[in-house]
Formats: structure tokens, sequence, C-alpha cells
């Protein structure tokens, strides 16, 4: 499976609150990369680490739908502030 490579945010470097469009980035590249090992534990058969990465899967990507409506704001925010 090919994921697009996005750089992970290494643990507190992120705070949702004052920067919901990185947290959200990073949330989005972590749900990824758990894509993709699920996709290689899928390949192996190898059940209960197939298991544990969707479900890590699904808790980040999550975790950026639920900050969606933050960084949209804050997108919209700095588009009028650019122009």
């Amino acid at each position: 499976m090919n994921v697009i490579p996005l750089p992970l945010p290494q643990h507190g470097d992120i705070d949702s609150a004052s920067n919901p469009r990185a947290f959200m980035g990073g949330a989005l590249a972590y749900a990824s990369l758990h894509l993709d090992h699920a996709y290689d534990h899928l390949a192996m058969g190898d059940a209960p680490a197939l298991m544990r990465s969707v479900r890590k899967f699904a808790a980040f990507a999550n975790a950026a739908l639920d900050t969606l409506p933050e960084a949209m704001r804050q997108l919209t925010t700095e588009a009028e502030h650019d122009g």
C-alpha cells in the first residue's frame, strides 16, 4: 500500500487547542502509518497485530475528525488575514 509520507510529530509537540490544523495533520500522519501497518499485517495473516493496527488507525482517524471543525476555523481565519 502506498501511503503519503508525512512528518510524524513527537508526542507533546502539538496541542490541539493552540494549533488544531497541526494537530489534525499529526493525527492523519499517525492514522496513515497505522493503516500501512494494518495492510502489512493483513498480508502476513497476523490477525492480532491487524486488530491492534486497525484500532490505532481508527483512534487517530477519529481524533482528526474531532479536530476538523477547529482546523477549518483556523484555515478560514488565516485565509481572511492573508487576503
